[in-house]
């Protein structure tokens, strides 16, 4: 499992940990919707979970955050001690998380300092790596006492942290074997549940959800609908939402700051019960970004999935570039729920394998077609 500064993977792996190894789903910080394998979940467990980075600092006493500061041949070299000590450890377990670093940030400056052969000792199967909200990230590493000068770090570089984490961690997973293992770009928000499903419920087919995400949020009827299409959906497969992500917040109240006749030098984003402020000048900059990683990390979750389901695919224009890319690439099954009021858009038919008019339709077809799991 791999990610940048801000994740908090202790209590990520923490709750992977709880969630895996507990006998009763509620409470354990399980999304509720899904309707878990009963077989799996009795006899899932995870034996033990490693953060690499703690487990070098503790093991070499090395001083956190300024091990960066080490020689980087120095590093390499605890690092890879570190590892030898993992892999023994974990050699007589079923099943593992080691959680890690692919790319450091040090100095406005982004390295990757990995032995891939030793990495390959470990012998992984899958490769995840997390991503969270740009401003919950930042919002982690400034309040870590341990942070350093990361502290300071732009919304933007963390946007690019993020980016070139993501990409490194791909090339690994593709190359640390002569086939390659897979691997999964896995929202925040969605763990501990999707961890658990691609662990122990691989036999699921793996579903990207599309529906009209604008358009829901100032209709709450359609809000209501798009809530129930996803729940449905997890009752039978492991899905990717894209709304997991949800950062466009910055852009919206960016947008309505703006507006006001006295605009003021920061915004505020609710999260729950919480609420956050930034710089304006810190936003300004990752606008674009912002909109640019949404369509393609949106396309990167369609490339990890074995359908792309949309739901009334006509009243969002995203849906429908979602469902062409995945027609695209010749591999991922495009299906779409398309009601009659909807009326009959010619472009519907060439973005879709096949269109249902409702989502208990689409299901009795994928039901027939053997597509929901069975008892592993």
């Amino acid at each position: 499992m791999t990610g940048i500064s801000g994740l908090s993977k202790a209590d990520i792996l923490d709750r992977i940990c709880t969630f895996c190894n507990c006998k009763d789903k509620k409470g354990s910080g399980a999304d509720l919707d899904v309707v878990l394998d009963s077989v799996a979940f009795e006899n899932a467990s995870v034996d033990v979970a490693f953060d690499l980075e703690h487990e070098m600092c503790s093991r070499e006493e090395l001083r956190v955050p300024n091990y960066l500061d080490v020689p980087e041949k120095n590093l390499l070299n605890a690092k890879n001690r570190t590892l030898d000590r993992i892999i023994q450890e974990s050699e007589r377990k079923e099943n593992v998380i080691l959680a890690m670093h692919a790319v450091y940030y040090r100095r406005s400056s982004l390295f990757c300092l990995l032995d891939w052969k030793r990495l390959a000792e470990f012998k992984p199967d899958i490769f995840v790596t997390v991503i969270d909200d740009v401003y919950m990230i930042k919002n982690r590493i400034q309040h870590n006492p341990n942070a350093g000068p990361v502290r300071y770090i732009s919304l933007k570089d963390i946007l690019w942290w993020r980016e070139v984490e993501s990409l490194v961690a791909q090339q690994i997973a593709r190359n640390i074997h002569r086939k390659g293992i897979p691997h999964y770009l896995i929202a925040r928000e969605q763990i501990p549940t999707l961890i658990y499903q691609l662990m122990f419920e691989s036999n699921k087919k793996k579903v990207y959800a599309s529906y009209p995400v604008t358009s829901a949020k100032s209709d709450p009827a359609l809000l209501s609908e798009t809530s129930e299409f996803l729940r449905k959906l997890k009752r039978h497969f492991i899905v990717f939402d894209p709304m997991a992500i949800g950062e466009k917040l910055l852009q919206d109240a960016l947008i309505e700051n703006l507006r006001t006749p006295h605009p003021e030098p920061y915004i505020r984003i609710r999260r729950g019960k919480e609420e956050f402020e930034y710089d304006v000048g810190d936003v300004l900059p990752v606008i674009s970004d912002i909109n640019g990683q949404i369509v393609s990390r949106d396309e990167r979750l369609i490339i990890q999935s074995d359908i792309v389901i949309g739901y009334r695919p006509t009243l969002s224009p995203g849906a429908q570039h979602e469902l062409r890319y995945a027609r695209n690439t010749s591999r991922v099954e495009a299906l779409v729920v398309h009601p009659s009021e909807d009326g009959h858009s010619p472009f519907v038919y060439e973005l879709a394998d096949e269109i249902h008019p409702t989502v208990d339709r689409l299901l009795e077809s994928l039901q027939k077609k053997g597509y929901f799991s069975k008892q592993p």
